[in-house]
Parts: C-alpha cells; sequence; structure tokens
C-alpha cells in the first residue's frame, strides 16, 4: 500500500508577492533561500527566467508558462532570482511560492 502526501497552497508567503508579467520584463524577484522547489501558477501566458541577483530581462525564448496550469519546479543550485514578461497581448499575474 503507498501513502501520498498532500501540499495545500493558499497564497504566496512572506515577500511572495504576485508577479505581474507584462509588455516589458518585471524586476527580479528573490527566491527565499534554502528553497528547493517552486510553485507557480499564471492567469495568462508568460514566460519566466531563472538565475541569481543579476538575472537579465525575460524574453518570449524563455521558459513558457501557460495559463492557470499549476507548476512545480525543481530549483537548480545558484538560482536565486526570477523574471517574467508576458507571453500574449494579455498582461499575467504569477502566484508564487517556494518550497
Amino acid at each position: 500500500m503507498s501513502t501520498a502526501a498532500l501540499l495545500r497552497i493558499n497564497a504566496p508567503g512572506p515577500g511572495q508577492t504576485p508577479v505581474t508579467a507584462g509588455a516589458a520584463s518585471s524586476a527580479a524577484n528573490a527566491i527565499p533561500s534554502g528553497a528547493t522547489k517552486l510553485w507557480l501558477k499564471a492567469t495568462a501566458k508568460a514566460h519566466i527566467r531563472f538565475g541569481d541577483s543579476s538575472v537579465g530581462a525575460a524574453t518570449p525564448n524563455d521558459q513558457y508558462l501557460t495559463a492557470d496550469q499549476d507548476y512545480v519546479l525543481d530549483l537548480l543550485s545558484g538560482i536565486t532570482h526570477f523574471r517574467a514578461i508576458r507571453g500574449d497581448t494579455a498582461d499575467a499575474t504569477i502566484t508564487w511560492v517556494a518550497l
């Protein structure tokens, strides 16, 4: 018999405010130290770029997020920040939680 654990995510934690992905790249958003995963959900299509504190502007060639899809991403060593840009004509709000 297998046992499954459920994780309930209600809202971003302290310092993890929703990010607006607009026509221009967002500012760099710091991921809390010690996080190994990142949960993300966008209200519209968006692109996201990961890196350190000097991460460059997000572009349409970066990681693609579809609307209303839950993503749980493993964070590689050295990833401490991310930036986002919309993936279509509509701005997206990206809700995120470091895990």
